[in-house]
């Protein structure tokens, strides 16, 4: 009973109090607690395997210092079956639980690049290996292209330096596309943005925690300088 009483309030607080919040800290920002990417469109970018069950939700769409941008949470889960002596049982394990990022990349590029932190997702196996001449980059990001010499092009030495510093801000899996003039982006790390804490006053800290999101977006786009 208390929690389907809770789950009234949080949705509340996202239509009657954050949303006018959020828009009115930053004009050209829109916030639709109830809307998300569609799961084809997630698919579509094969940075993680199709999911047996799909959810997302806070999205987050507009420009920051000129650049549009969408991002919201999205959480994606695999189906498992358990056979024992007395049935069968099934389970769903979460594993990706996070944010995706869609940003204007304002370079318009015929090559596609891949950075991973984890291993090459099969959508992307005609891409090849490159090393990148930071070994501190090449430690934390896997880099793959058709062709190293656009990967040379596109990761300057300071696009390098702001992946790296953008890593550091966000724990978790990273791993992005780069593709036409967009920029495609996935943080695997096991957050779920905009919940409201049944135990924390609401004040202005507590405002400010929940506006830390939307200040990582305007990192994201001045540390790449996008």
């Amino acid at each position: 009973i208390a929690q389907a009483s809770f789950n009234k309030v949080r949705r509340n607080f996202k239509t009657q109090f954050l949303k006018p919040e959020i828009e009115k800290r930053y004009p050209g920002v829109e916030y639709c607690p109830e809307k998300g990417f569609d799961e084809v469109f997630i698919n579509s970018l094969g940075l993680y395997k199709k999911p047996d069950r799909f959810h997302s939700e806070d999205l987050l769409s507009g420009k920051i210092n000129d650049v549009s941008f969408m991002c919201c949470d999205v959480n994606m889960q695999e189906r498992h079956v358990h056979h024992t002596k007395n049935g069968t049982t099934v389970t769903y394990e979460t594993y990706f639980q996070g944010k995706y990022y869609l940003f204007d990349f304002n370079k318009p590029f015929k090559d596609t690049i891949l950075l991973t932190e984890s291993i090459k997702p099969s959508a992307y196996s005609k891409l090849q290996k490159v090393e990148m001449e930071s070994l501190e980059f090449n430690k934390k990001f896997k880099t793959f292209c058709l062709d190293k010499i656009n990967a040379f092009y596109v990761l300057t030495p300071q696009v390098m330096l702001a992946f790296l510093e953008l890593e550091k801000q966000n724990p978790g899996h990273i791993s992005l596309v780069i593709t036409g003039s967009n920029m495609y982006m996935a943080i695997n790390n096991r957050k779920d943005s905009f919940e409201l804490s049944m135990n924390r006053v609401v004040d202005e800290s507590f405002v400010q925690y929940y506006m830390k999101d939307i200040k990582s977006i305007e990192n994201i786009i001045d540390c790449l300088n996008l």
